[in-house]
């Protein structure tokens, strides 16, 4: 492309390009108005601009709008490298050309110096937050922690009122299992996020044209699904630190943090069935079991608005609603509601599949109520099943071993705890239920020597 043709591009003017090299040497000034220019190759030109910073960053912008990224940049690094790098906008544009190559960690260089040069510039480059975010986020899926960490507190540096720095130090701190530092990230990306939307609505308030509404929409949309996933992540880490704590007026801050984040993104998504499904298990956890119940009901009607409204497929909600019922039928489980949490977790081995949870707990209830062949019925599915894990499988062995004890089949009994324990030979409780078989079944010696089994594992806990 010659120049005359890039000029056009650019939409400028021989006239108006003159003027603005008005400071450069005559001798460019001449070849510029010089009749036949149109055969000079564009790089030829550029070699006579490096000594002009202006005329550069014109001819920068010019290759940006050709397409011609790789060149704008050359052209930058060339003014650098004559001693002409102290000007803010030729750095700026390096900095757009770098980004438009995906090339993010130069385009974080080049518009860090442009700050640097003019801290000025940063509402000009709060447009580009993006390019020290995924270059953060490159480095975070490479390992590099430490690079992506610094280049996220760069960008807060330059850009700090973008919540996505914080929101991706609380993924790296989660990742580090730093729940304290992540669960303040996540708060501080939400409270970020509050001014920021509220912003972007008082844009689409005055915007009138259609495209302008529909981007700032499209913005608005994003930008609150980003602070749900914030609240949910602070909530959920606020849950499992108020589990872990043993300070009781702690555990309590920590629930009261992971309950205001949950309510709070309710208001924004009032039918979001993983945070009502939240809501309800911190219920659960503070032992308020009809409240959770009452939170369940209102997930499995979210559910049932979304395929209603064409946003939910069937099979999603099937999976939303096993999942719920499998958190609801656990709370009627510690209620002592038998038969209904029977009722409900059958209802879910059609919505999730047999899984082991749903059969175990069936399982549970129906040895609560003293059904112990179905209990035993549910229990020999589960030791059938692949992908069950070590303990998953002692315990299951255990709860025949309970069933049997129970219908007096001790034999069958004593067979089913030698099973557990083979998965399980460490547990000292299971060697003295063992040892008491035994001794019902006129196995004295075995008998002894179990239950000194349970106290050598005592004695050495």
């Amino acid at each position: 492309m010659t120049f005359r043709a890039a000029v056009g591009k650019f939409g400028g003017t021989f006239a108006e390009l003159t003027s603005i090299l008005s400071d450069c040497d005559m001798e460019w000034r001449s070849a510029l108005k010089r009749e036949g220019f149109v055969s000079v190759a564009i790089v030829g030109l550029f070699l006579m601009l490096v000594s002009c910073s202006p005329a550069s960053n014109v001819a920068m912008k010019i290759y940006i709008q050709s397409g011609e990224y790789g060149e704008a940049v050359h052209l930058a690094d060339s003014v650098i490298a004559v001693g002409e790098g102290v000007d803010t906008e030729l750095w700026i544009l390096r900095g757009k050309a770098m980004g438009l190559m995906k090339n993010w960690p130069g385009a974080a260089e080049s518009f860090t110096e442009a700050w640097r040069l003019d801290p000025a510039v940063a509402p000009e480059l709060a447009d580009f937050w993006n390019v020290y975010y995924n270059a953060a986020s490159d480095d975070f899926q490479e390992g590099n922690t430490a690079a992506a960490i610094a280049m996220l507190e760069e960008g807060r540096m330059i850009v700090p009122s973008r919540p996505e720095y914080d929101m991706l130090l609380g993924d790296i701190a989660l990742h580090g299992q730093d729940l304290e530092k992540a669960l303040a990230y996540f708060e501080s990306s939400w409270q970020l996020s509050i001014p920021m939307i509220a912003d972007f609505e008082v844009q689409l308030a005055d915007a009138s044209d259609p495209a302008v509404q529909a981007w700032l929409a499209d913005v608005i949309d994003g930008a609150i699904v980003n602070g749900i996933l914030s609240l949910y992540n602070a909530g959920t880490i606020g849950k499992s630190l108020s589990t872990s704590s043993e300070d009781e007026a702690e555990k309590a801050a920590y629930i009261d943090r992971a309950m205001e984040a949950f309510n709070t993104a309710l208001e924004y998504d009032p039918a979001n069935t993983d945070i009502l499904t939240a809501i309800a298990e911190m219920h659960l956890l503070n032992g308020e079991f009809e409240m959770a119940l009452g939170v369940f009901d209102q997930a499995l009607l979210g559910v049932e608005q979304g395929v209603a409204e064409g946003w939910l497929t069937q099979a999603d909600a099937d999976t939303m609603v096993g999942n719920i019922k499998l958190t609801r039928g656990f709370a009627l489980l510690e209620m002592g509601e038998y038969e209904e949490t029977i009722a409900e977790l059958n209802a879910t081995l059609s919505l999730i599949g047999r899984d082991y949870s749903v059969l175990a707990n069936i399982a549970h209830a129906f040895f609560q109520i003293e059904r112990y062949d179905d209990s035993l019925e549910y229990l020999d599915e589960i030791v059938s099943m692949t992908g069950i894990t070590v303990d998953e499988l002692a315990y299951t062995h255990y709860m025949r071993f309970a069933c049997y004890i129970r219908v007096e089949e001790d034999q069958t009994a004593a067979n089913a705890l030698e099973t557990a324990l083979e998965y399980a030979p460490e547990n000292a409780e299971y060697w003295e239920y063992l040892a008491s078989t035994y001794s019902r079944l006129g196995r004295r010696s075995d008998a002894i020597n179990a239950m000194q089994k349970a106290e050598d594992l005592r004695r050495n806990q």
